[in-house]
């Protein structure tokens, strides 16, 4: 392991356990009351791209309701709360942050987006009430098809297998 793997990875751990006990002790505070989820936000996962280049803000409620039907049967079909699909991610733009990411893949038309819980918020229009807790489910962007094409963009190297599972390759990355 190198240096960047390294660091900070133990303190990445810790809070991955703080914010998968958050979401098995709170799992129903995470919505609120008109069924959305709090605090949503998309992020990209593996790239620096802007999110709003591929994924219009008209995208974002129709996308949650699916996530909510998702996550719920994530949950009953006891995998959400398996400890064992869950581990942190660095954040991409900023590597001294991270989520956590669930190994499970969710597809929305041709988008393909890893589930994650982060105690940071990416929409600010959200953020400035200090007296909610910032822990909330999101969406990183894993990649997306392009017409009969396999392989996710944007690098064209990346196949999504009918488990859904993110590749054990991304998966150990640390």
């Amino acid at each position: 392991m190198n240096y960047i793997e390294c660091y900070k990875w133990k303190e990445f751990l810790i809070e991955g356990d703080l914010l998968f006990n958050y979401m098995y002790n709170n799992f129903n505070n995470m919505f609120n009351n008109e069924s959305l989820i709090n605090l949503f936000d998309i992020r990209p996962a593996r790239y620096e791209i802007c999110i709003e280049d591929i994924i219009g803000e008209d995208e974002y409620i129709p996308i949650q309701n699916e996530l909510i039907l998702w996550i719920k049967n994530e949950n009953i079909e006891g995998r959400l709360f398996n400890k064992a699909l869950w581990k942190p991610f660095r954040d991409q733009q900023t590597f001294t942050s991270m989520y956590l990411g669930y190994r499970i893949i969710f597809c929305y038309k041709q988008f393909y987006f890893q589930l994650s819980i982060s105690s940071q918020c990416w929409n600010y229009t959200f953020c400035n009430d200090t007296s909610k807790n910032s822990i909330h489910f999101e969406l990183s962007l894993y990649g997306w098809k392009i017409k009969d094409n396999e392989m996710l963009q944007p690098d064209n190297k990346s196949i999504i297998f009918e488990d859904k599972l993110i590749p054990q390759f991304y998966w150990d990355i640390k």
